[in-house]
């Protein structure tokens, strides 16, 4: 039986949780993963590593990132 873990990021783990999120199309725009650190309350992207391609889609929207913990991501864009 599973127990839920509410409040607590999971990091460490052995094998990377791989996260595809939709990006907005951007001119010249950069997208990186990120997770929300509960212990400092900001986004942080330690233990998280972007694939530098797009996923082969029809649309190319899709970026993919693996992180090393479960928790609340998100994908940044800067411009």
């Amino acid at each position: 039986m599973l127990s839920p873990i509410v409040g607590e990021d999971l990091i460490g783990l052995p094998s990377p949780v791989v996260v595809a999120l939709p990006r907005m199309e951007l001119k010249d725009s950069r997208a990186h993963g990120v997770y929300w650190d509960t212990a400092s309350d900001s986004w942080r992207d330690n233990g998280c590593v972007t694939s530098p391609d797009p996923v082969a889609q029809p649309n190319h929207n899709l970026t993919v990132f693996k992180c090393d913990g479960i928790a609340d991501f998100a994908l940044l864009q800067v411009t």
